[in-house]
């Protein structure tokens, strides 16, 4: 986590993160006290600095979820929303204005993560008008990616295929026709699929691998750095999930293979992902009949899923829990559902900074 020092003076900021391992550890020192004088000027390596902690945030979010992280990446904010009003020269301040919307849209993330989606919105608002001020259609993209993930989750999936769309243009706008394609197209598939159109969503599938496979990873924009072959396979694997719950419930042959390779790429990181990728794996098995491995890769979600603090995390895990209402008649049914059920009630007590409760 990012650490403000209790020393006199003021604060300085150190982040524990090991990018290796990716778990939080070693320390950096981000030396910010500039940042906290509001008559101190602001030069680039200030910015360089701001970029490390928003990376190292991202890396936090990513492998322990957002409800672990918030608090850090809204003090992280507020430091550089003092530093625009700082910075030295117009270039520092052209510098300064992408980073502050990648901290915006990370805060959005997180908030969303933490359930509160009115606050994700106005901070992914916010990340656009910054972005849209120094014309950053690369970040744009990225933006439009998580709005569009928002509305997905709310339920809304026509405004989700709508900001899809619109981070696709911003895409190509920005030169990117690889990862960020692939991407936008594989949720856009998701969305599709959740309003019924089969044929449209299996188009954008093929679409997204066909620009994952023909994308040049020097080049790809820098919040991609995440979306390898396994992140891909498991936004395919969710889309063909949705085709099997809102189409035909045969996708849930093509959802189980994709889903399983997903998982067998993630490796022992990104807890968060393997933990949604394994929820999905088990609708899949509820939903083809396999109760007897469904139930097995239920029970792996939840012991994967016991540090998490995401209310992503706990709303799949909730689409899992009427699938095995289905099945209540089973004695092994009912007790992996009731442990979801108490799973889901611990992550849904907030404690006073808008955190699930911890174990």
């Amino acid at each position: 986590m990012l650490i403000l020092s209790s020393r006199p003076g003021p604060p300085a900021i150190s982040v524990l993160f090991d990018p290796e391992s990716g778990d939080l550890m070693g320390v950096v020192n981000a030396g910010v006290d500039l940042l906290l004088r509001p008559s101190a000027q602001v030069g680039v390596s200030d910015v360089r600095r701001l970029e490390l902690l928003t990376r190292t945030l991202r890396a936090a979010d990513h492998r322990h979820g957002g409800r672990a992280c918030r608090g850090d990446v809204l003090a992280t904010l507020s430091m550089g929303r003092r530093m625009l009003a700082s910075a030295s020269t117009q270039r520092v301040h052209a510098e300064l204005c992408p980073a502050v919307a990648d901290l915006h849209n990370l805060a959005g993330w997180v908030s969303f993560d933490c359930g509160l989606t009115a606050t994700a919105l106005g901070h992914f608002n916010s990340a656009l008008a910054l972005a849209a001020a120094e014309r950053n259609h690369a970040l744009i993209a990225d933006v439009r990616y998580r709005m569009g993930h928002v509305y997905l989750h709310q339920g809304t999936a026509h405004e989700a295929i709508r900001q899809f769309g619109l981070g696709q243009h911003a895409a190509k706008q920005s030169g990117d026709h690889g990862v960020t394609h692939a991407v936008l197209l594989a949720h856009q598939a998701r969305a599709l699929a959740r309003v019924g159109d089969g044929r449209q969503a299996l188009s954008m599938l093929g679409r997204s691998v066909a620009h994952f496979s023909q994308a040049d990873p020097a080049t790809a924009p820098p919040w991609t750095e995440l979306v390898d072959s396994a992140e891909i396979a498991a936004m395919i694997g969710t889309a063909h999930t949705e085709l099997a719950r809102y189409v035909d419930v045969s996708f849930t042959r093509s959802a189980i293979v994709t889903l399983s390779s997903a998982l067998t790429g993630y490796g022992n990181t990104r807890h968060r992902s393997r933990s949604l990728t394994e929820i999905s794996l088990a609708i899949n098995r509820i939903l083809a009949g396999d109760l007897e491995q469904g139930l097995a890769t239920a029970s792996r979600a939840l012991e994967l899923s016991a540090a998490l603090r995401s209310t992503r995390v706990r709303d799949r895990f909730i689409v899992l829990e009427r699938e095995l209402a289905k099945h209540l008649g089973s004695v092994e049914v009912q007790r992996v559902a009731g442990r979801i059920t108490e799973f889901v009630a611990r992550q849904s007590v907030p404690d006073r900074h808008g955190r699930g409760r911890r174990k």
